[in-house]
């Protein structure tokens, strides 16, 4: 699977998720730390990437738009990466 993991959360979950052979992309790594919703999402949509996140905006705009990219939010973060990505991907097949 592929993600996008915004810019509040840190660069570490994007590598982690790599090394367990996701397609996974940081917010900083796109030139995108700064950018606005809109433009995250419309980057998901071509990349066919969930976008993993702590922004309930993308929640709420996908109860609007419901053609848009996957989202996971993160609301309880604690750093612990292995718990994380098995909530966020729990029955996804590695690329």
């Amino acid at each position: 699977m592929r993600f996008v993991v915004d810019a509040q959360l840190p660069p570490a979950l994007a590598k982690y998720l790599g090394a367990q052979g996701h397609q996974s992309e940081h917010g900083f790594d796109l030139d995108m730390a700064g950018a606005d919703d809109p433009a995250i999402w419309n980057y998901a949509i071509t990349m066919g990437a969930a976008i993993i996140t702590k922004d309930e905006d993308f929640a709420i705009r996908i109860s609007v738009v419901p053609t848009g990219p996957a989202i996971s939010v993160a609301t309880h973060w604690k750093h612990e990466y292995a718990g994380f990505a098995q909530v966020v991907c729990p029955a996804v097949a590695k690329d």
